[in-house]
């Protein structure tokens, strides 16, 4: 689902402290992409909850992603420069020459499970990834990057919480889809004020 950069190949003991926050970097920004196309492909299916959903995250994930550029030049005098990550392909290429009008429900549920399916494993990915290296950093006595690092493996595990809840509200209505309608008004109600938390209010 998502594209490799030159991190995937080396061993964790291998990388450096910088090679450590490069790939975190372009991890963030592949996430943000990942957020982005969701949200664009719950909201081409009606779903608006899961839209407003995807569009906390990515504006939450932003700012987080700021956070580390600001930590990495502020603490270590340089520049984070990633690898330009691959986007990943959340949304089926041949459904530019659709409408919204013409998605059957069985498109509909497949897309929706689907997406979900992409959605924990990404995050289930990430919460490793993000420990791994924050061990790494520990190990290599950089004491204060792991600590930030471990921001976010505590910020991803909360995700997952959430996620992991909903999905299996979804799993035991088997995705169904007056089930799947009936939850979008308070999601989309709970998000949108989550999303003025941060200071952004979208209409």
């Amino acid at each position: 689902m998502m594209g490799k950069n030159r991190y995937s190949s080396l061993a964790l003991e291998e990388m450096t402290s910088e090679d450590i926050f490069k790939a975190i970097h372009d991890r963030q920004i592949t996430a943000l992409m990942f957020h982005s196309q969701m949200a664009d492909l719950f909201d081409f299916l009606g779903l608006m909850g899961f839209k407003r959903m995807h569009e906390y995250q990515y504006l939450a994930e932003s700012a987080e992603h700021r956070g580390l550029c600001r930590y990495y030049i502020n603490h270590h005098n340089k520049l984070l420069v990633g690898e330009h990550p691959q986007e990943p392909e959340v949304i089926p290429a041949e459904w530019v020459q659709y409408t919204r009008f013409d998605v059957t429900p069985q498109v509909r549920k497949q897309a929706i499970e689907k997406a979900f399916n992409e959605y924990k494993e990404w995050e289930s990915e990430t919460k490793d990834t993000y420990s791994r290296y924050s061990k790494a950093l520990m190990n290599l006595g950089c004491v204060a990057d792991a600590l930030k690092i471990n921001e976010y493996v505590k910020d991803v595990d909360q995700e997952l919480k959430y996620l992991d809840r909903l999905f299996l509200k979804l799993k035991a209505i088997s995705f169904d889809a007056v089930g799947v309608m009936d939850m979008q008004e308070e999601l989309h109600e709970h998000y949108r004020e989550k999303t003025k938390s941060i200071g952004v209010d979208i209409c």
